[in-house]
């Protein structure tokens, strides 16, 4: 079970973004607007009911500049929110400052923490993409790219609903289902075909 707190970890560390200096403004009531106003979308972030979202951040784009070096840009990639099983064990040692850097990113709310990773939620711009060997389902009347892994015991789906991606990895910890994941789509799909 370990393996989804590194796995979680690593992939926070690829693909997401901090930076500590606003994060003590924004809060889990208002983190949906925080999000809106760095990618300039209208996002949703469900709650998953016992698993706190404990870590949210924004990715920038990078692009390569005339020399052929990746350099980082101040347009927004995608904002990543990671749900853990629970919020006992911080990690004291990281210099979040130093992540943000190497991860071209910034922490807009909460810290990182060595507890197993529920899920991860990305929200992007733009599409959020079509996975390899994903099969597509219908959640709430949308099409969705779902795909089940039974080696990293998760649920990965990618979809686009009100001009905007999102990226769910739901891990498929204490007795958690396939229906729950679905159902944590399923949520975000209705919020917006529901309005």
């Amino acid at each position: 079970m370990r393996k989804a707190t590194g796995t979680a970890l690593l992939t926070a560390l690829l693909i997401a973004g901090c930076g500590g200096n606003n994060s003590e403004e924004v809060t889990l009531e208002n983190l949906d607007s925080s999000v809106d106003d760095r990618l300039e979308l209208d996002s949703y972030i469900p709650e998953i009911e016992g698993y706190p979202v404990g870590l949210a951040t924004v990715e920038s784009k990078t692009e390569l500049n005339e020399d052929g070096e990746e350099v980082v840009t101040d347009e927004p990639r995608q904002a990543i929110v990671t749900y853990y099983q629970s919020m006992e064990e911080p990690i004291e040692d990281l210099d979040v400052d130093q992540w943000e850097k190497d991860n071209n990113s910034e922490v807009i709310y909460g810290d990182f923490y060595n507890d197993m990773t529920l899920a991860s939620l990305s929200i992007t711009p733009e599409s959020a993409g079509t996975m390899q060997e994903a099969e597509e389902i219908e959640i709430e009347g949308h099409p969705v790219q779902y795909m089940h892994s039974e080696e990293a015991d998760a649920v990965f789906m990618h979809f686009d609903v009100n001009d905007a991606g999102y990226i769910v990895t739901y891990y498929l910890l204490d007795d958690r289902t396939e229906e729950d994941a679905i159902n944590f789509a399923g949520e975000i799909i209705s919020h917006y075909t529901e309005s």
